[in-house]
C-alpha cells in the first residue's frame, strides 16, 4: 500500500511539472507573437505611410544636394547624410542617388533607407537600384546553322542618376519620404552588390503639361511635304536594365531584317519585356535641329485584346504628361504608330538639337495603380477571412455540419456585397483603360464576381464551400490573383523606331497571303536539302569522333551550351559534339532498345541511371 501511494505521488508530480511546462511555453509563445506584432506595427506599408503624410507637391525644385564624392560601398556598408530643412520646406520629397555599379551580379544592387535611424515604411527595407546592361557587340554572331545568336552582355560602367522607386513598379510617382523635422539624417545601407555613391539629392518632380496645351506655342512651321526619317533597329539597344530582356528572332517577311532560311535577331522584347520597370534605351544622331515626330513599328500579339503601356523618355526626361502612359493596342500584325497626345487628336512633336540624343521605353503599369491597390486589399481581406473561418471550423468542410457564421462575423454579408459592387467598378475602369471588355483579366473578374454572388446567397454555408472562396483554382481568390498579376504584365515587341519629319507615317504592315505562302513553301523545299554545316557532316568529312549529347533543358539552354562547345571544346580537342533537346527522359530507355542511345545524357532525374544500369545501358 505504501509503495502504491508513493507511485501515485510521483505520477502526480510528473503531471504537475508537464502542466507547468505547457503553461509557461504557451505564455512565452503568446508574448513572442504579441512582441512581433508590436514590432511589425511600428513599420507601416507605403500606402498607409502616404495616408498619414501631407499632400505631395509637384514643384520641380531641388531642396538639397550633397557634395560630389566617390565613396565605394559594398554589402553591409552604409553612409549617413545630415540635412537641415526649413520649416516651410518640410513635407514629402523624393531621393535621387548618383552612383556607379561595381558588382558583377545579375540582380541589381539593393539598399535600405532610414530616416533618423528608423525605417519610414516597410518597402524602404529593400529598394532595388538599376544597373545598365549592354551587348559586347551588335554584330550578331551566327551558330553552325547560320542562325544569329544573342551576344555576350556586360554591366555598363555608367554614372546612373536614379530616383528611388517602389519595388512593386505600379506607382505613378517615385517613393515619397516625409521629411518633417528641422534636422533629418538619411542613412543608406547596401543590402547587396557594390556601388560608388557620387551624390545624393532631395528633390520633387515637376508638374508636366499636356502636349495639347503647348502645341500652339511651339511655332511649328508646315514642312511642306519634307520627309526625313532616322531609323533605329530595335534589336540593337544602347542600354537596358535587365539581362533577360533581349533581341529576339521573328520569322516574318514583314520584319526588318529578314532571311527566308535562317533566324535573325530582328526585333526586341516580346513576352520577356512585360514587367513594370523594365526599360530599354536607344541612342541616335540628329543631323539637323528642328521638330521631329517619333513612331514605333510594333506588334502586341501575346495577350489578346490587351493594351500595353510604355513611358517614353527623351534624353532621360518625360517631356509631356502624354508620354507617361503611351498605349500600344493589341495587334497581331506589325503596326507603325506615331506617338500621340492623350486625346489622340495630334501627333506629338519634339524639339531636337543637332547631335546625339537618347530615347527610352519603360514598361508602365501605373495606369492600373488604383485598380491594383483595390485588388490587393480584396485579396488580403479574403485571405484573412478564410484563415479565421478555418480557425473556427477546424478546417472541416463537412456538408452535414451547419454553421451560424454570422454569429462570428456579423458584417460578412454586407462586406461580401460591397466586394461585388467594387468589382463592378473595377470592371468599368479596366474596360475604359483597355478599350474593350474581352481580355482575360476582365473575364476573370466576371468569374470572381459570379462566385461571390453564389456565396452571399447563404453566408452560413461558406465554411462548407471554402474551396469556392480560396481554392487553388476556380475560386474567388485565384481569379483575383490572376487579374492582379495579369494587369501588371504588358508584353510588347518592337522592330524599328522612326524619328522623322513630314507627314504621318502610321500604317499596318502586312504581307499578302501569296507572299506568306511562297516564303513557307521555300522553307519547306529547303528542309530537304542536306545541311553541310551540321556536326554529323563535318565529322564525316574529317573522319573524327562525334559525341551525341541529349539534354533535358529548354531551347535557350541547349543553344548556349552548343555555342560554348563549338567555340571552346571542339576547337581545343577536335571532337565534334551534337547537342539535342530531350523532351522526355523515357526516350532513353526506348533509344537503348533500338540501339540508338546517346553518348551522354544531361539534366536527367536521379533514378534514370539505375534504370539504365539494370538494362546494361549505363557506362561506369
Amino acid at each position: 500500500m505504501g509503495g502504491s501511494k508513493i507511485l501515485k505521488l510521483r505520477r502526480m508530480d510528473v503531471f504537475l511539472k508537464i502542466t507547468l511546462i505547457l503553461i509557461v511555453t504557451y505564455v512565452l509563445s503568446t508574448y513572442a507573437v504579441l512582441f512581433a506584432m508590436t514590432q511589425n506595427s511600428q513599420t507601416v506599408d507605403y500606402n498607409a505611410y502616404l495616408r498619414r503624410s501631407p499632400t505631395p507637391l509637384l514643384t520641380g525644385e531641388t531642396l538639397w544636394e550633397s557634395p560630389r564624392s566617390f565613396l565605394v560601398l559594398s554589402e553591409g556598408s552604409s553612409i549617413t547624410y545630415e540635412i537641415e530643412i526649413p520649416k516651410e520646406k518640410q513635407g514629402l520629397w523624393n531621393i535621387r542617388i548618383d552612383y556607379e555599379v561595381f558588382s558583377i551580379q545579375i540582380l541589381p544592387p539593393e539598399i535600405s533607407v532610414y530616416l533618423n535611424g528608423k525605417l519610414p515604411f516597410s518597402e524602404a527595407r529593400s529598394i532595388p537600384l538599376v544597373q545598365y546592361w549592354e551587348y559586347e557587340t551588335t554584330d550578331f554572331a551566327k551558330n553552325r546553322y547560320g542562325d544569329e545568336i544573342i551576344p555576350s552582355q556586360k554591366i555598363a560602367s555608367d554614372t546612373i542618376s536614379y530616383v528611388l522607386k517602389n519595388p512593386n513598379g505600379i506607382d505613378k510617382f517615385p517613393l515619397w519620404f516625409n521629411l518633417r523635422s528641422p534636422r533629418v539624417t538619411i542613412t543608406l545601407i547596401v543590402n547587396s552588390g557594390k556601388i560608388a555613391i557620387k551624390r545624393l539629392s532631395i528633390e520633387r518632380p515637376k508638374s508636366l503639361t499636356k502636349f495639347s496645351e503647348v502645341i500652339g506655342k511651339l511655332g511649328i512651321k508646315d514642312s511642306e511635304g519634307e520627309r526625313r526619317i532616322i531609323t533605329l533597329q530595335a534589336e540593337k539597344p544602347f542600354r537596358k536594365n535587365e539581362a533577360s530582356v533581349n533581341a529576339i528572332p521573328v520569322r516574318s517577311p514583314d520584319t526588318v531584317p529578314y532571311n527566308t532560311y535562317n533566324l535573325l535577331l530582328n526585333a526586341f522584347g516580346g513576352s520577356n519585356w512585360k514587367q513594370p520597370g523594365q526599360f530599354v534605351i536607344y541612342e541616335f544622331d540628329v543631323p539637323e535641329e528642328g521638330y521631329y515626330k517619333i513612331a514605333v513599328k510594333y506588334r502586341q500579339d501575346t495577350k489578346p485584346n490587351f493594351t500595353s503601356y510604355r513611358t517614353v523618355y527623351i534624353d532621360g526626361d518625360v517631356t509631356y504628361s502624354d508620354l507617361l502612359e503611351i498605349p500600344f493596342e493589341y495587334t497581331p500584325d506589325w503596326r507603325v504608330y506615331t506617338l500621340k497626345s492623350l486625346d489622340k487628336t495630334s501627333d506629338i512633336v519634339f524639339h531636337l538639337t543637332k547631335g546625339k540624343h537618347t530615347i527610352a521605353f519603360e514598361v508602365n503599369a501605373s495606369v492600373y495603380s488604383d485598380v491594383l491597390n483595390s485588388l490587393k486589399s480584396m485579396i488580403d481581406y479574403i485571405n484573412k477571412l478564410a484563415l479565421q473561418i478555418k480557425y473556427i471550423s477546424g478546417g472541416s468542410s463537412d456538408k452535414n455540419v451547419e454553421w451560424e457564421i454570422t454569429d462570428y462575423f456579423p458584417d460578412i454579408e454586407p462586406k461580401l456585397k460591397s466586394l461585388i459592387n467594387e468589382l463592378e467598378i473595377i470592371k468599368i475602369k479596366i474596360a475604359k483603360i483597355n478599350g474593350n471588355a474581352w481580355n482575360a483579366e476582365y473575364i476573370s473578374l466576371n468569374t470572381a464576381q459570379m462566385f461571390l454572388k453564389r456565396l452571399v446567397k447563404d453566408v452560413n454555408k461558406i465554411p462548407n464551400k471554402l474551396d469556392m472562396l480560396t481554392g487553388s483554382t476556380g475560386s474567388v481568390l485565384s481569379e483575383l490573383s490572376v487579374v492582379y498579376n495579369g494587369l501588371q504584365e504588358m508584353p510588347l515587341t518592337i522592330d524599328e523606331i522612326y524619328i522623322y519629319k513630314g507627314d504621318n507615317i502610321d500604317k499596318i504592315v502586312k504581307s499578302s497571303p501569296f507572299k506568306v505562302f511562297v516564303e513557307g513553301f521555300k522553307r519547306f523545299v529547303h528542309s530537304f536539302k542536306r545541311q553541310e554545316n551540321t556536326t554529323f557532316s563535318k565529322s564525316q568529312k574529317e573522319n573524327t569522333v562525334m559525341l551525341r549529347v541529349w539534354v533535358n533543358r529548354p531551347r535557350q539552354y541547349v543553344d548556349i551550351l552548343q555555342q560554348l562547345i563549338d567555340n571552346d571544346f571542339t576547337k581545343k580537342t577536335g571532337i565534334y559534339v551534337d547537342v539535342s533537346i530531350m523532351r522526355d527522359e523515357g526516350k532513353l530507355i526506348l533509344a537503348n532498345a533500338a540501339k540508338k542511345s546517346p553518348d551522354i545524357a544531361l539534366g536527367i532525374s536521379n533514378w534514370i541511371p539505375f534504370e539504365m544500369g539494370i538494362r546494361g545501358a549505363h557506362l561506369t
